[in-house]
């Protein structure tokens, strides 16, 4: 008897979780994730068919996008020159020659792509930041800094 009423509640919490699995409301997707509304594999049709899972888009932070030297000079001159030259001297910020042969940035962080990105977004007391920059500008900008030997 005590075997019968394990099973059939074993049978019962099965369908309930079943159940519930099956409700009419999709979870929110975060961003860039597969949507739970993703068409089935092939080969297969239905409610209970597999899914295939869907790539997905690395975080932002770690896309790799191209910069392009001569875009990045037309945006350093247009929103950087006013403080930076391009040589050793210092205008109101430090002359950026050599930015990617220095050791580190003002915030003592190493000089790679990554950290002088998050620097031209974020500034310091000394530099105003521009948070509204593409990944885009940062990585021409960057491209072009390269340039500065």
């Amino acid at each position: 008897m005590m075997l019968k009423k394990r099973l059939l509640l074993g049978a019962l919490l099965s369908i309930v979780l079943v159940t519930a699995g099956c409700g009419t409301s999709a979870p929110k997707a975060e961003a860039g994730a597969a949507s739970a509304s993703s068409a089935p594999a092939s080969g297969g049709s239905g409610p209970n068919s597999p899914v295939t899972p869907q790539p997905t888009s690395p975080p932002a932070s770690t896309t790799v996008v191209q910069g392009n030297p001569d875009q990045g000079k037309q945006l350093f001159d247009s929103n950087c020159a006013s403080c930076h030259a391009v040589d050793d001297q210092k205008i109101v910020g430090p002359g950026l020659k050599g930015i990617y042969g220095k050791s580190a940035l003002p915030n003592n962080q190493p000089v790679n792509d990554a950290n002088l990105a998050q620097w031209m977004k974020t500034g310091d007391a000394q530099m105003p930041g521009n948070p509204a920059m593409s990944a885009q500008d940062e990585a021409n900008i960057s491209s072009y800094l390269k340039t500065l030997k």
